[in-house]
């Protein structure tokens, strides 16, 4: 989403009373998002293009109470009146502290950063086990793997853009989930950031030093996110079946899964991959930036994995 840099900049110098030295929009598919850089600092700063307030509302409250918990988000900035948004042509918008590091797409891939990964996932689950959060709400969201049955009905909209191998497979794994139903009742459910991946994570020194991008958080199975977080690791790199038992490892040090969750993680994983390559296309088709290919290409490796002999 585009947005006009000097307006939006005008209204942030209005409602933090922050001055702006510079302005640079980052990379995102439904919101805009921009680091701004001021006499005070760096900050992040997002403009929601879909959610309405209850929404935003509900992210904020899960960003301050990861925040509070001592996990590496940014802090939640208040305007002027004290709110913790703001509203830009009549969209909502918010303001954190701007994270040191660098995506982990760029970093060197080590077990232990893998390690720490999937800590880092597994203390988010921990953190909100069993909680609730203001504004909290259902919303109808192709992304979100408990409602799988959305991106199946676009199917057919975009088989054009997959060739007869993926999309193949990607039926495969529809015909999977269609046979599994039953056993999804099965899952634990909580509040998951939902896109825990290369480009929303950023680290130093094999430790994940920042968490970004909650946009697309939201109430659904904890196995979700971790299927999500390894559907967008790197399948052409020859370490990548180990790097999955360390992550998991990782993850099982802050937050255990369950033998149902273990099950399902292998077709969750598949699940995910099936979702990006049918809402890129269907919603950014015109648009094939790097990032969209990148996306595209992943996930179709991904569903050549036998993910069942890693994940046991």
């Amino acid at each position: 989403m585009d947005l006009d840099a000097n307006a939006l900049t005008a209204v942030l110098r209005e409602e933090y009373g922050l001055t702006i030295t510079s302005v640079a929009q980052l990379s995102g598919f439904y919101d805009a998002n921009f680091r701004i850089d001021t006499t005070a600092g760096s900050f992040f700063v997002k403009v929601y293009g879909h959610d309405p307030l209850p929404v935003v509302l509900f992210q904020i409250d899960l960003i301050n109470t990861l925040y509070g918990a001592g996990l590496p988000v940014g802090r939640l900035c208040l305007t002027k009146a004290g709110a913790s948004y703001f509203v830009f042509n009549d969209m909502v918008g918010i303001v954190q502290t701007f994270l040191p590091g660098r995506h982990l797409a760029d970093a060197p891939k080590t077990e232990s950063l893998f390690h720490n990964l999937g800590e880092t996932l597994g203390r988010i689950h921990a953190s909100t086990d069993g909680k609730r959060f203001a504004g909290e709400a259902w919303k109808v969201y192709p992304w979100d793997l408990k409602q799988f049955d959305l991106p199946v009905s676009h199917m057919s909209g975009v088989e054009k853009f997959l060739n007869t191998k993926t999309r193949a497979a990607c039926q495969l794994v529809i015909e999977e989930w269609k046979r599994s139903t039953a056993q999804f009742d099965h899952l634990r459910t909580g509040v998951i950031h939902n896109d825990f991946h290369n480009k929303n994570v950023l680290v130093e020194r094999d430790h994940v030093v920042g968490i970004t991008d909650f946009g697309d958080s939201m109430r659904s199975w904890f196995a979700a996110d971790v299927a999500t977080a390894i559907a967008h690791f790197d399948f052409d790199d020859p370490q990548v079946l180990n790097f999955i038992k360390i992550f998991l490892s990782g993850y099982e040090s802050a937050f255990i899964l369950t033998d149902d969750e273990k099950v399902l993680l292998p077709l969750l994983i598949k699940m995910r991959a099936v979702v990006v390559l049918i809402e890129i296309p269907k919603h950014f088709a015109e648009q094939r930036t790097p990032l969209y290919e990148q996306f595209f290409t992943d996930a179709a490796r991904v569903l050549e994995v036998d993910m069942r002999s890693v994940i046991a």
